[in-house]
């Protein structure tokens, strides 16, 4: 079952993306998440329906979240949280955790197609949703994305809270496998 309303994709993950991805996500290089996000700002502003919510401050921005364990101990940060709290100040829009991630789950790079469907059933659980007001549109933030399946999947627990609500998703790039 598709929980989003779509996934707006700004690149195809080729090598010189991969690399400023990579530097984001592992080395720490906030700068490249500032230049990432000027980026995600062109495709919210030219894609209709987000920039219509923005006219009209309808739009909240979230971001996929990461483990605890790895956030804190493994990374230190969560990379879909820088993007898409630089994104949300850009555009002068509201931006907060609306899920946490309660399953440490295995990284959806290693698996099959198949398997990456089902590795994130029941990973996530939804929060803070009493402070979207109704009918708002959602737009959960995320670097790289394949088959869709965790957008979705996050998605999908929202919508069980809050089925008023639209969800779609924002992804830097989406890796062809």
């Amino acid at each position: 079952m598709m929980a989003l309303e779509g996934i707006i994709v700004g690149f195809s993950y080729e090598k010189w993306l991969k690399k400023l991805i990579l530097k984001l996500k592992f080395y720490h290089q906030h700068s490249v998440g500032e230049f990432l996000s000027q980026r995600a700002e062109l495709l919210v502003l030219t894609h209709e329906e987000l920039a219509n919510a923005v006219d009209e401050n309808n739009l909240v921005i979230s971001w996929v979240p990461s483990h605890w364990w790895r956030h804190y101990f493994e990374k230190g940060y969560n990379q879909s949280q820088l993007l898409a709290q630089d994104l949300a100040k850009r555009l002068r829009l509201p931006s907060f955790s609306l899920a946490k991630k309660r399953k440490n789950t295995a990284s959806q790079l290693t698996l099959k197609r198949s398997e990456r469907l089902t590795n994130l059933q029941g990973a996530f659980v939804a929060q803070n949703l009493d402070k979207i007001k109704k009918g708002s549109l959602i737009l959960l933030v995320d670097d790289v994305t394949t088959t869709g399946a965790t957008l979705n999947q996050l998605a999908m627990e929202i919508k069980k809270m809050r089925p008023d609500l639209k969800i779609w998703g924002l992804v830097l790039a989406r890796k062809i496998s």
